[in-house]
């Protein structure tokens, strides 16, 4: 009886410590600062309109990528997109065309962790879309809907 209840309790240890999809790692993680690869504070973005920061180059093959996104002010009844994609799909994202991206949307102000794994080696941009060339459709309600905003993005 007494060898069940150990082998029990260390499957629980193992379960809970390694659970799905590194659960405790996820929890525990804190980025170092020197795996900063961007970061941006107190951004102003005003409807119909994104920012940009690339060309960001990924050369490793298991790239994890986690991203801080503070949303400080933001009444939009939509969605504020956070997008990553290659070169080329940011140049067709720019030209209003068909591309292929990351994404996350965001809908009310609050802070947000979004980690990207396995992200293949290329360069990238990551873009905060506040526009319709995402999947987001502005509310076109005349009114002006700004997003102020902190971000970092990490490698880990």
């Amino acid at each position: 009886m007494q060898n069940v209840f150990l082998i029990l309790s260390i499957v629980f240890v193992v379960l809970f410590l390694f659970g799905c999809d590194n659960f405790w790692f996820q929890l525990e993680y804190t980025p170092s600062p020197s795996n900063l690869l961007f970061s941006s504070y107190d951004q102003l973005l005003h409807e119909q309109n994104y920012k940009y920061t690339g060309p960001i180059t990924l050369a490793d093959y298991s790239n994890d990528l986690l991203i801080n996104f503070n949303l400080k002010t933001w009444d939009g009844d939509y969605g504020i997109e956070l997008l990553l994609m290659t070169e080329a799909n940011f140049e067709d994202f720019k030209g209003g065309g068909t591309y292929s991206a990351y994404h996350k949307s965001f809908y009310v102000k609050d802070f947000y962790t979004w980690r990207l794994n396995n992200i293949p080696p290329g360069v990238y941009y990551f873009v905060i879309d506040n526009s319709d060339k995402g999947w987001e459709n502005t509310d076109a309600d005349l009114e002006d809907n700004i997003a102020i905003f902190d971000v970092e993005g990490y490698k880990y």
